[in-house]
């Protein structure tokens, strides 16, 4: 059973929702300068080839809604967006967990966000270090970027390559991804016991295993880490391979990226089955 404070699990690719309630729609907020739209209808649309993309708020929660993603791998009629995205508000701020597969995404989701909600998105987290999850970063200028440790730095080393992997399936659509679509967060704070013990474990290890460690210090916390509504620790999908699993602390709502599928076969790239 599903108690109603832990209503819902987000996948990576569909929603399995159980016995949700308090569903609540957007209150517009204004006071702050709109983002420069492109187009009227704010969807990014890039050439006659290219679709609109498909951008709803679907509600969660009370100040939580995700953005759900289209089915199939990445290509030019879904122009990349394969992932689902969540979405908060809290204190006044817009919080986004995930920005998508390009800059031309992320700005229509900026200024579909703006006519919702009345708010720009300030904040977001790059939980999973995936193409179709990250490179959105590029096109929201404004806001501040985070992710976990060892996230930040296997898209430092993977996202050169996931690039060029993107622009193949996204053929006539691979326009969206810009001419350098990468950008890196900064590493999300921990509390000071994991800090020092992240140090402790980076500074005895060689450079290319220090991300393991510091991702094991950050395992071995005993209570999950606090970025704005959220909770997240991190899970690891294999020796090498990390992901993170974010929590909304009212809703009871969980994001697990990379990690469960409602439909089809599920992504097992970079998995062990002992994970």
């Amino acid at each position: 059973r599903f108690r109603s404070r832990s209503a819902a699990v987000l996948l990576a690719g569909s929603l399995a929702l159980a016995g949700a309630s308090g569903l609540a729609g957007a209150s517009g907020l204004a006071g702050a300068t709109p983002p420069a739209c492109a187009t009227a209808a704010g969807n990014g649309a890039h050439g006659p080839a290219a679709p609109p993309f498909t951008i709803r708020f679907e509600p969660l929660a009370s100040g939580l809604w995700w953005v759900p993603a289209q089915a199939g791998e990445a290509n030019a009629g879904n122009r990349g967006q394969v992932i689902n995205l969540v979405l908060a508000r809290h204190r006044g701020r817009l919080w986004l967990l995930g920005s998508g597969p390009s800059p031309a995404f992320a700005r229509a989701l900026r200024c579909d966000a703006w006519r919702r909600f009345g708010l720009d998105i300030r904040e977001v987290a790059d939980p999973y270090a995936r193409a179709e999850l990250v490179l959105g970063n590029a096109g929201l200028p404004s806001a501040r970027l985070v992710a976990p440790a060892p996230v930040r730095q296997a898209m430092r080393v993977q996202c050169p390559q996931c690039v060029q992997r993107l622009r193949e399936s996204l053929g006539e659509a691979a326009a969206d991804l810009q001419g350098a679509p990468v950008r890196l967060p900064r590493a999300l704070p921990v509390d000071k016991s994991t800090a020092r013990a992240t140090a402790r474990a980076a500074a005895k290890a060689e450079a290319k295993a220090a991300v393991m460690a510091a991702a094991s210090a950050v395992k071995a916390a005993a209570r999950p880490q606090r970025w704005g509504p959220f909770e997240w620790h991190l899970v690891q999908r294999s020796e090498r391979s990390w992901t993170s699993v974010w929590r909304h602390a009212d809703a009871g709502v969980t994001a697990a990226f990379g990690l469960l599928w409602f439909d089809g076969p599920p992504d097992g790239r970079e998995t062990e089955p002992t994970h």
